[in-house]
Parts: C-alpha cells; sequence; structure tokens
C-alpha cells in the first residue's frame, strides 16, 4: 500500500522527469561500476561541439564577453546549459527542475533587445545561471526538500533571483538540497540520492550538492546556492570548484525557504559557486551593486569596494583543527600551497593553532537547533515522511536541546564571547588571511558526511570564506600514515576509513578565510593565491 510520503515523492519525481525533453534523454546510461562520468557529456552524442565547447571552455566572465562581442547569443548558451544539465540528471540526480521554455523565453528577449537596441541589459546578459531549490523562484515549488512542503509555490521571486534576473543572467536550472537542508550530503526522500561527477561512490557535497554535482561535470557556468555550515563551500571543494561564503547581512536571504523563519542565532547566508575567482568577484559585485539594502532592511549598506591589499600579506596557517587530522590527500594540498606562497614575495606564512575548534562544533550545532529540532521533527510527522540517517545525526548531537527564552540568551551571550576571544587571538598573530582544509579529506563516500568543523568554525565566527582547488587524489603520493594514532574517536574513523583507491579521482581542495565584512580583501587576495599556484 503506498502511503502518503511516498505518494508525493513520486508526484515531485514525475514533474521534474517532465521537465527534460525527450531528445535530451541518453540512449544509454553507465553503468553503475562507472565511477567517474565527467566524460559522458562530451561522448554520449547528444550535444554539438560548438555546444561542447561553449559548456567546457570558458567561465561566465568569458560567455559574458562572447555575447557582448556577438559572438554568440543567449539562445545558445542556454540550449547547450540546458542539454548538458539534462544529462548530468540522468548520471548523478542533481536536478530538481529544468526550466528549459521559460529560460528559452527569457534568451529570445534578451537577444532581441541586444539586436535592437546594441545595449546590454547587464553584466550577466544572457548568461545561465543555476539555483538551489529552496531559494524561491515565482511559479514554482519551494519545499526546502521536506514532503510536508511540497505544494508550497513561491509567489515571489527571492531578492537574489530578482537581482540576478535584472542583471540579465537566466535562471534554467533547480537543484536539490537535502532533507532538512541541514547534511554536508545531499539525500532526501523527495527526489533521492545526488552523486559525484568524479566518482559516484562518493558525495558531492551538502547542502548545495545539486549545484555542486551540476557545476562539477560543467552543467552550469555559475550557481546560487546556500551556507549555514560549509553549505556552499562543501560542495564547491568535493567537486573541484570555486565557492564563495560572503560575510553575513551583505546579500539578502530574503525569499529563502526553510524550517524556521526568524532564526538569528546562526544566520545562513547566499552566495555563487563558480569555476573561477572572477567570476566569483562577478556575481558579488553584480549583487551588491544592486544596493540590496534598498529592499532588505537586513542587509548592510556597504558598497562593493575597490581591494585595498597591503604590499606583502601575512597567512595564518591552520593545517590542523587538532580534532580530526586532515587526510594525506589534503596534507599534500597544504604543502603544496605552503610551498609556492613561501616562495613568492607577495606572501608571509606563519603557523597559527586553531583555538577551541572542539567547542565550536558544541556550540554551533546547539545553536542550530534551540527547539531541540521539533520544528523539523513536526514537518516530519505531518506526512509521515522517514527521517533521513545525516538529519537523524545532525538533529541528535549531544548539545542539541529545547531552550527557554533565557536559554537562548545565554548561549548567544557564549556565541558572541567566542567571537570576540578569537577576533583577538588572530589579532595576536597580526594575520590578514587564514589558509586551512576545506574539510578533513576530499569528497566523503555516501552517508559519512559528519564532520563540518573546517567549515562551520567560520560560520560562528561569521568570517567570509573561500574555497579553491588545488589537485586530485593521488593514491601514488596520498599513501595511508599506517603509524598515525589517532587523537579520538571521531579522528579515528577518518583515518580508519581512508584508502587512496576509494578516492580515486576526486578533486582536493583548500579554503581562504578573510575579516568580517572584508570581502572584497578576501576575493582579491585568494586571486592573488591562485595566480601564484
Amino acid at each position: 500500500m503506498t502511503i502518503q510520503w511516498e505518494q508525493i515523492a513520486a508526484k515531485y519525481s514525475a514533474h521534474r522527469d517532465s521537465t527534460i525533453p525527450s531528445f535530451m534523454k541518453l540512449k544509454t546510461i553507465p553503468y553503475k561500476e562507472v565511477l567517474n562520468v565527467t566524460n559522458v557529456p562530451a561522448t554520449c552524442g547528444l550535444l554539438s561541439p560548438r555546444e561542447l565547447e561553449l559548456t567546457e571552455k570558458y567561465d561566465a566572465t568569458a560567455l559574458a564577453d562572447l555575447i557582448k562581442e556577438r559572438k554568440t547569443t543567449s539562445v545558445e548558451l542556454v540550449t547547450a546549459f540546458c542539454k548538458r544539465a539534462a544529462v548530468a540528471q540522468q548520471l548523478l540526480n542533481c536536478v530538481n527542475e529544468l526550466l528549459f521554455d521559460e529560460a528559452l523565453e527569457q534568451a529570445t528577449k534578451l537577444d532581441e533587445h541586444y539586436a535592437k537596441t546594441g545595449e546590454l541589459v547587464g553584466p550577466l546578459h544572457g548568461i545561465p545561471v543555476s539555483v538551489k531549490e529552496h531559494i524561491c523562484v515565482k511559479g514554482h515549488t519551494a519545499t526546502a526538500s521536506f514532503l510536508a512542503k511540497a505544494e508550497v509555490i513561491a509567489e515571489e521571486d527571492a531578492d537574489i533571483v530578482e537581482t540576478i534576473r535584472k542583471a540579465g543572467g537566466v535562471l534554467f536550472c533547480r537543484t536539490p538540497q537535502p532533507q532538512s537542508i541541514m547534511q554536508l550530503e545531499t539525500s532526501s526522500n523527495l527526489i533521492g540520492v545526488t552523486v559525484n561527477p568524479f566518482n559516484r561512490k562518493l558525495t558531492p557535497g551538502g547542502s548545495s550538492g545539486g549545484e555542486g554535482a551540476l557545476l562539477g561535470i560543467r552543467a552550469s557556468v555559475l550557481g546560487i546556492g546556500s551556507d549555514i555550515g560549509g553549505s556552499i563551500r562543501s560542495p564547491a571543494a568535493n567537486n573541484g570548484l570555486f565557492g564563495y561564503r560572503p560575510s553575513t547581512l551583505r546579500l539578502s536571504r530574503k525569499g529563502c525557504q526553510g524550517a524556521v523563519l526568524g532564526q538569528e542565532s546562526i544566520l545562513g547566508v547566499v552566495g555563487p559557486l563558480a569555476h573561477s575567482v572572477r567570476d566569483l568577484n562577478l556575481f558579488m559585485n553584480t549583487c551588491i551593486s544592486s544596493k540590496p539594502w534598498l529592499n532588505d532592511a537586513s542587509v548592510v549598506p556597504i558598497p562593493w569596494r575597490n581591494p585595498d591589499l597591503p604590499a606583502k600579506m601575512r597567512i595564518g596557517v591552520i593545517r590542523s583543527d587538532k580534532v580530526v587530522t586532515p587526510q594525506p590527500p589534503v596534507q599534500r594540498a597544504m604543502q603544496m600551497v605552503i610551498d609556492k606562497l613561501e616562495k613568492s614575495p607577495k606572501f608571509e606564512l606563519v603557523d597559527v593553532e586553531p583555538m577551541e575548534h572542539k567547542y565550536s562544533w558544541e556550540l554551533i550545532s546547539e545553536l542550530y537547533f534551540l527547539d531541540g529540532g521539533k520544528v523539523y521533527y513536526d514537518l516530519f510527522a505531518k506526512v509521515g515522511e522517514p527521517i533521513e540517517p545525516l538529519t537523524e545525526w545532525i538533529l541528535n548531537q549531544p548539545s542539541t536541546k529545547n531552550h527557554d527564552m533565557a536559554g537562548v540568551w545565554k548561549l548567544v551571550t557564549e556565541r558572541d564571547a567566542y567571537r570576540n576571544k578569537y577576533t583577538k587571538y588572530l589579532q595576536s598573530y597580526g594575520v590578514d588571511l587564514i589558509l586551512c582544509p576545506a574539510g578533513p579529506g576530499p569528497a566523503p563516500k555516501l552517508g559519512e558526511a559528519k564532520y563540518w568543523t573546517y567549515t562551520s568554525v567560520w560560520n560562528l565566527l561569521d568570517l567570509p570564506s573561500a574555497v579553491f582547488p588545488v589537485t586530485k587524489v593521488d593514491p601514488g603520493l596520498d599513501v595511508k600514515d599506517e603509524s598515525y594514532e589517532p587523537m579520538n574517536d571521531e579522528d579515528a574513523f577518518h583515518y580508519q576509513t581512508y584508502n587512496p583507491e576509494d578516492y580515486k579521482d576526486a578533486p582536493v581542495s583548500l579554503q581562504l578565510v578573510g575579516k568580517r565584512w572584508d570581502d572584497e580583501n578576501l576575493l582579491a587576495a585568494l586571486e592573488k593565491v591562485v595566480e601564484t599556484l
């Protein structure tokens, strides 16, 4: 007998499948034993050589230049990326809804406008943009991957979506997030499990994992995600992308669906996933130049400023958070970057010891669920939705409990005290930036992403942070240290489950962290770092 939640999921999946035209369907799907599927779009026969060139060769900035120079059109770009996204969905389960007809209609209007007036609508004129599903798109569902919200239709675009449209961006694809939007994987009862294009036994990350997988296989050129504990940076790291968590309150979050609206103990942010640093800049500059504070009073009225970098940047290096030691591929990536930066006159490096990162997780995981998770459990119970293992795990952290108002005040006071203490601590090192791992290893195996602290600590401290790709796992180089003695149970888990062959082809990325509301300088510094590499 089919029960309520299964009926809801089946209806939703059927709609998703109906948005992919028959001429975009693969004739054969690679067997599950084929782990790396990044070459399938180029070999499946569905994309023309021109479409392969447009989707594989350029970043968003370059495509914007091609449109400006009349060397391509928005219709051509939208068609190419929709076809590639359809292929990606069949390989990775990374699409909630393909907006092919709507995107073509918008692209056609943009092309006609440019042909008639000779003027571009904005800096993203004609560029296909994908967006995480819980960020509202008018006239479409806004489930946030809760089956109880499957019939919720957005009445308005989220502010960030409206901004992208006004800048000329074309929304062409909506991507999945996990149940509860509180996983570093992407799995839900609504659409199933999303997998990594470089190795389908691994996760693309979460909660913006649909974006990560889609961009990872180059089926999108610019994506909009959100981040409250690593949800942009985890997918970026796992898929070899550039991902950016801005300072809170610099971009509008208005129009993002979730379980708890009005929660301010830990604020989430929206931000970009992209193929280059300059595309992160393009996104941030475009959005902040629109003056989002005029429509959302919570946004701080700080315009996008010109970077003001010191002649020699002092970078603090956190090699390990002293809770979970990074696995060999991450250690190698750290040393690769350190070696390069130390040879450059633009940087001075100094080792920094992490400050109470174990405590940071205890604190932030308590701040996430101030009602002990009741709102989530009520939503699941409403339609009998089963709770996924990673949702159960995050909702049942040791510090999670239901707080009265006095308890909330006490906890927020502890948050602010930790932020102030850490700020002074970093000032004692005199560093401009922090270089650190983006996670304990490359993309985790499915079901195993249970360590957030390499990213979540910067959410707790509210520091902008960016992820950038460095290398890929090499089983010949990333050998397991059999003599290592783990520091604790979490460390033991990541040590014992590490086998370099399991992560073959997986990207390895690192993280650069800046000062609060100093986003411009962080991205400018990241560009200098990447140039040095």
